[in-house]
């Protein structure tokens, strides 16, 4: 069993990306997904983690977005090493592409 300290990110994002996650892993891999959960644990999950600004973190604050759930999703297959959509690859490229700009 899993879980993400109340200290951590438990946002309604990241609990939506990990469902988008647990998805793919099971698509992948349906009879050992539970093995590549382990890799939860490499995540850094508090707010001040650098990967989640401009993804989920905007202004400070938490974006509930569809885009900020797709931007951590993202993230997160990223990390797992699973193949993503070529739209959200591009998504996530532009979108902080664009944020990094504006500062």
């Amino acid at each position: 069993m899993y879980s993400i300290s109340p200290k951590k990110n438990r946002s309604p994002v990241t609990l939506a990306a990990l469902g988008h996650l647990g998805a793919s892993l099971i698509s992948n891999y349906p009879q050992t997904w539970e093995i590549h959960l382990k890799k939860l644990q490499q995540i850094n999950w508090s707010r001040s983690n650098p990967e989640w600004q401009y993804r989920i973190i905007v202004g400070g604050r938490i974006s509930k977005s569809r885009i900020s759930v797709s931007l951590m999703t993202v993230y997160l297959k990223k990390t797992f090493g699973l193949a993503l959509n070529i739209n959200k690859n591009k998504l996530e490229r532009d979108k902080l592409s664009k944020e990094k700009i504006s500062l």
